[in-house]
């Protein structure tokens, strides 16, 4: 609603939830707000389980694109908002940046590509490896850096509140080319 206030320019036709797993974000966020939403996920599995989690009444406002993320190339002026949340720990920097890189190509005009993510704020180290999952957890500075290699502005951030302290800090960023 933020990002709405910011770019009233900013349609609510179609949006991407990557990484989307079963669909929770889809379910109890993006339906409620864009006509469309594709689930981009690696995992068939999980991917198969979404239509009857997010509801079959939502089929015909729902396609599903089983992919990773670092291949994930969206047709241009395709996508109102690209979402993704707690899926780059997953992606090493090159491909963090040429996933920006292809998701801003994919934006229509006045779109946002949304990161919602945890980051590290310890100012000795630029990112922290989490071996039970898998993943890094990136400084936001050094988010905030590949954000601009990929030639995008950060338009909106914002840290999550209410979080429990003994968590990594998770930071919501709106992202445009312009």
């Amino acid at each position: 609603d933020t990002v709405l206030g910011i770019r009233p320019e900013m349609k609510l036709d179609v949006a991407a939830d990557g990484g989307a797993g079963i669909g929770r974000v889809t379910k109890h966020f993006l339906m409620t707000r864009f006509q469309k939403v594709h689930l981009v996920e690696v995992s068939p599995r999980l991917l198969a389980s979404a239509p009857e989690y997010i509801g079959l009444e939502h089929k015909d406002r729902m396609e599903f694109i089983v992919q990773g993320l670092q291949d994930f190339a969206p047709a241009p002026n395709t996508y109102d908002c690209i979402w993704t949340q707690w899926v780059i720990g997953h992606l090493h920097d090159i491909d963090f940046v040429r996933f920006l890189r292809r998701c801003a190509a994919g934006l229509r005009p006045g779109g946002v590509i949304v990161l919602k993510d945890n980051c590290i704020d310890v100012i000795t180290t630029t990112f922290m490896v989490d071996k039970d999952d898998s993943s890094i957890n990136r400084h936001i500075e050094y988010i905030r850096i590949l954000v601009r290699l990929a030639g995008l502005n950060i338009v909106h951030e914002q840290r999550q509140k209410d979080f429990p302290e003994e968590l990594f800090p998770v930071v919501m960023m709106a992202l445009s080319v312009d």
